[in-house]
């Protein structure tokens, strides 16, 4: 299912169907979770840790279904949990990314949604990365987002694969090496007798 020299993590939708999956190089080292905060109903989360030498990064997947007679959602059920889940994330010492399907239209800038959304994500020193759309329809419902003094996203990219009606978004992530080892000096003495 995965290409080689990677991993595939998933946590399916109950009570059928879909669900949210990590896929990831198989040399990182990731530990996911399951939900530690309140519960949530309006959206889906998958939440790891990375960890490398210098850093720790909590990584937040998340799908927001859209709003449908069928699942009843309010948007300000989800405005109050994603809150939530900020206050949560925050609260960690390793830097945040919260990514994934929100469907929100972050390029209309009229949307009160979109308004709010953003106001939560400036009131918290966040930035959403993606710039260009990420759905044939030609709004940006996929984000990726982080704390914008981290400068732990690097080179957002967008391709249309042509397999969903969503893009591919791609980005690096700004992970500092290990620090330098200091060598051992061993120094030779020398004691003369007189």
């Amino acid at each position: 299912m995965t290409p080689n020299g990677y991993k595939f993590e998933h946590k399916p939708r109950m009570p059928k169907g879909g669900g949210i999956a990590v896929i990831y190089r198989e040399h990182l080292s990731l530990k996911f979770y399951p939900p530690k905060f309140i519960e949530v109903k309006s959206f889906e989360y998958l939440e790891c840790l990375l960890t490398s030498a210098q850093t720790a990064t909590r990584i937040i997947v998340v799908y927001r279904p859209p709003i449908s007679k069928k699942n009843q959602m309010k948007t300000a059920v989800f405005h109050d949990e994603f809150s939530n889940l900020l206050e949560y994330v925050l609260s960690s010492k390793a830097r945040p990314i919260i990514l994934g399907d929100f469907n929100f239209h972050f390029d209309v800038q009229t949307n009160p949604d979109t308004v709010k959304l953003q106001t939560q994500l400036l009131t918290n020193n966040l930035i959403q990365h993606v710039s260009s759309p990420t759905h044939k329809k030609g709004h940006i419902l996929d984000w990726v987002v982080s704390n914008d003094a981290d400068r732990t996203v690097e080179e957002v990219t967008v391709s249309d694969l042509q397999i969903s009606d969503h893009f591919l978004v791609s980005c690096l992530l700004n992970n500092p090496p290990p620090p330098l080892k200091p060598r051992n000096q061993i120094q030779k003495s020398e004691t003369h007798e007189q």
